[in-house]
């Protein structure tokens, strides 16, 4: 069931998130079982390397598989963004030319050069939804790549990974954390392979200020489990859900789409998540 947020949000935006999650899901437990790939010991080699561990050791995906779920999103798209059905529908009629690999290789490493940018004008979509499509279909694959590690992430009680908005798993940079109401320990969630990672409880992600002077946290009247931790020194912001104010556990990845307004209240405060 949604919350009630203490903000309106436009109408559909977030029926619109679960809905992509609730896909997702789906399409991770089918594409499970034919797509398992190799495990190793994450802490040695990211510690190593200091580099995410799909950066050090790559991902190999089905091209076949990856084309079924890339459809699937195009679908998606089309029934909930009908604005977007004309350049889906051309989207879908060049798949069939595309050579997948190299796309689907430097995606998955954060490497976005000018081929969504060109294939953006040739449908007439923009690169920013092209980007979108292609990644939220390569998210089930990154989620079943990350599963083996959830476990050894979150199981010491020290932070070991030297980048605490960096997702050690996949590389993308995390912009929510909670806080967990067993122990009051600071996780990061990436919302691109679902991983969990610990993060000091009061240090800025951007910059690494542990300041307790200089960093402080803000929220909405009535909505204290959801908080922006600030710091005065490089005017970085990281939203939050706050366990012990609710004593449940909640779906971060639509936590994170709902509270949109917090980064509007972070921005108007002159906050920035460093994006730029």
């Amino acid at each position: 069931m949604k919350r009630q947020t203490p903000v309106d949000l436009p109408q559909g935006y977030i029926d619109f998130f679960i809905a992509l999650e609730n896909l997702q899901n789906e399409q991770q437990i089918l594409l499970a079982k034919t797509n398992q790939f190799e495990t190793f010991d994450i802490k040695k080699i990211i510690t190593s390397g200091n580099r995410p561990l799909i950066k050090m050791q790559g991902i190999t995906i089905n091209e076949d598989d990856y084309k079924s779920a890339l459809l699937s999103i195009i679908r998606f798209m089309k029934a909930n963004r009908p604005d977007t059905t004309t350049g889906m529908e051309k989207l879908e009629q060049v798949l069939g030319d595309l050579d997948i690999k190299p796309v689907v290789s430097k995606l998955a490493a954060l490497e976005i050069d000018d081929f969504f940018a060109k294939l953006a004008e040739q449908v007439d979509l923009t690169p920013e939804l092209v980007v979108f499509v292609f990644d939220h279909a390569l998210r089930p694959f990154l989620r079943i790549y990350a599963a083996p590690y959830q476990d050894e992430l979150v199981k010491d009680d020290t932070p070991f990974w030297r980048f605490p908005n960096i997702c050690p798993v996949c590389g993308s940079k995390s912009h929510f954390s909670r806080i967990r109401s067993a122990d009051d320990r600071r996780f990061m969630f990436c919302d691109r392979c679902f991983s969990e990672w610990e993060s000091p409880f009061l240090q800025c992600v951007h910059c690494g200020n542990d300041n307790p002077t200089s960093i402080k946290y803000l929220n909405v009247e009535n909505d204290d489990a959801y908080q922006l931790y600030v710091c005065d020194k490089c005017l970085g912001y990281l939203k939050t859900y706050d366990e012990r104010q609710k004593k449940q556990i909640t779906d971060l990845f639509i936590a994170n789409m709902e509270t949109i307004y917090l980064d509007l209240l972070a921005k108007e405060k002159g906050y920035t998540n460093h994006d730029e």
